[in-house]
This record gives C-alpha cells, sequence and structure tokens, in this order.
C-alpha cells in the first residue's frame, strides 16, 4: 500500500508487520495497483514505480513521465494504462523480453 508522503509499504497479510518501503520522493494519492507479481504506482513528481511483488524488496524499475500521475495505474487485456496529468500512457510488452 501507499501513504500520502510517498512511501510504499509492503505488510505482510497474516501478521500486518511490514516487510519493507521504499520511498518514491513524491506525494502519491492514487492507490498501488499488483499484476502480474508486481507493484505499480506513480507520483506527484511524474515518477511510475514497480516492484516486485515479493516479502523481499526488489525495485524493478523507474519511469519519468514527466507530468504528475495522481491516478492509480489499470491493467486491463495486457496493456498497463498510466494517467498523467493531461496524458493517458498505454504501455504493452511487445516480443523480446
Amino acid at each position: 500500500m501507499a501513504d500520502v508522503r510517498g512511501v510504499i509499504h509492503c505488510l505482510d497479510a497474516e501478521t500486518g508487520r511490514c516487510c519493507w518501503t521504499h520511498e518514491t520522493k513524491g506525494q502519491m494519492v492514487g492507490s498501488t495497483l499488483v499484476a502480474d507479481g508486481k507493484v505499480y504506482t506513480g507520483n506527484s513528481a511524474g515518477k511510475l514505480t514497480i516492484l516486485a511483488a515479493a516479502r523481499e524488496k526488489r525495485l524493478l524499475g523507474e519511469v519519468q513521465v514527466g507530468s504528475a500521475i495522481h491516478a492509480t495505474p489499470v491493467a486491463a487485456n495486457g496493456v498497463l494504462y498510466v494517467a498523467a496529468q493531461g496524458f493517458l500512457y498505454a504501455l504493452q510488452k511487445t516480443g523480446g523480453q
């Protein structure tokens, strides 16, 4: 889950204990999305953060989109949609890895 200060928290579902946190360096008003074994979230600094949905913290990537991301990313039909201020990005894996 994420808090408004821009910190992502991974909690153990059974105990409620924190496994790890990740600072995104920007406020967050949207929720996290967990899909395909990954955690996706955006922040007011325009950064999309991608972490492994795992007990051990593993940063998979950060993408700077250039404008604030206030909405929760959405996955549908193999496409990740990221709504930023004034833009809608549709990201889809094609070929290769």
